[in-house]
């Protein structure tokens, strides 16, 4: 297993650049492939590592999903906010936006639901306990539903209240607390909400880039020392307050700053790279399915073996479904 984790960071840092001066840059398309690429393969080796019960030195990967996650919550806002000032943007939006994600995500669950009915036994009645207990069908896509929520909170925010920078954010973050207080309520985890104010600081990020960036650029060293003290001070804290909630919170936002300071004085790219972004959607739909199935074999007992299969399957169906999808919604 640590063979693959240093495979794996070779690979992302295969090619890589280190900038002199800042990357005024690290908001690109390439930038966020990297990102893509990065912590979808994060987000995987955790949900393995909490299949297997990983110890030792790699139990940090039990506890790294929110991580990933909140990075993924940042770049969609991020992304929103930045195409906004597009020709016929509200007009496009559903087709551009909903399309790619509400059509394989319908497959998905439909191969999914063969799965339970054909591996598992689950008839209706249980799979529809299973959505209300909010296990929703495709396992691990709790992410697709909130960010299906937040793409509708930021399509009206920005119909109703595209020039006013006010109403327009307060509207978004009176809408995150909306639904947090709905999964909340529905008893749904806290990963659920924990990282889901980091969409909010993707689109407010990109509306004051050019403000933050210059008080970043100018203080660079100043902010990085800022931001890890900072961190240093939650980890104490977890330890003596029972707060963890808001420390997570907290400890999420800090790291998406600090991503995104890495990105101001490194630039990466490689094939590699590029391939896997393009199929992060389709891996973090295909790697429950692809877990449950070998979870059920005699491959569990070997965790390399596992790990190893978990990955190269996810990835090889990934990238297939990824070209049927590209042809099925030309």
């Amino acid at each position: 297993m640590i063979f693959l984790i240093f495979f794996w960071l070779f690979i992302s840092f295969l090619h890589s650049k280190y900038c002199t001066d800042i990357n005024t840059d690290y908001c690109s398309k390439n930038a966020f492939r990297f990102l893509k690429y990065f912590f979808s393969l994060l987000i995987l080796f955790h949900h393995i590592c909490q299949k297997v019960r990983m110890t030792g030195i790699l139990s940090f990967l039990n506890t790294v999903g929110p991580f990933g996650v909140s990075v993924f919550f940042f770049i969609s806002g991020f992304g929103l906010q930045e195409n906004s000032s597009k020709k016929k943007y509200i007009e496009t939006f559903w087709k551009k936006r909903f399309k790619k994600i509400v059509i394989p995500y319908f497959i998905f669950n439909v191969l999914y639901l063969i799965y339970y009915i054909c591996f598992e036994n689950l008839d209706i009645k249980k799979i529809i306990n299973k959505i209300l207990s909010g296990k929703l069908i495709v396992t691990y896509s709790w992410y697709i539903v909130a960010i299906l929520y937040f793409y509708m909170l930021f399509y009206f925010s920005f119909m109703f209240f595209e020039n006013k920078k006010i109403k327009k954010y307060t509207s978004l973050l009176i809408g995150w607390i909306l639904y947090c207080i709905i999964v909340y309520v529905l008893g749904y985890g806290v990963w659920w909400f924990n990282t889901s104010h980091l969409f909010v600081l993707g689109v407010v990020w990109s509306e004051f880039k050019e403000k933050i960036n210059n008080y970043i650029f100018n203080h660079y060293y100043h902010v990085l020392l800022g931001l890890l003290m900072i961190y240093g001070l939650l980890v104490y804290m977890r330890f003596i307050l029972n707060l963890s909630i808001l420390i997570v919170i907290f400890k999420v936002t800090l790291f998406v700053i600090f991503v995104l300071l890495v990105l101001m004085k490194f630039k990466f790219g490689n094939r590699y790279i590029d391939l896997i972004s393009n199929i992060s959607f389709e891996i973090y739909l295909m790697q429950g399915l692809v877990i449950s199935l070998l979870v059920g074999t005699k491959i569990y007992n070997n965790v390399v073996l596992f790990s190893i299969l978990v990955i190269f399957i996810t990835v090889l169906l990934s990238y297939l479904l990824n070209r049927f999808f590209v042809r099925l919604l030309k």
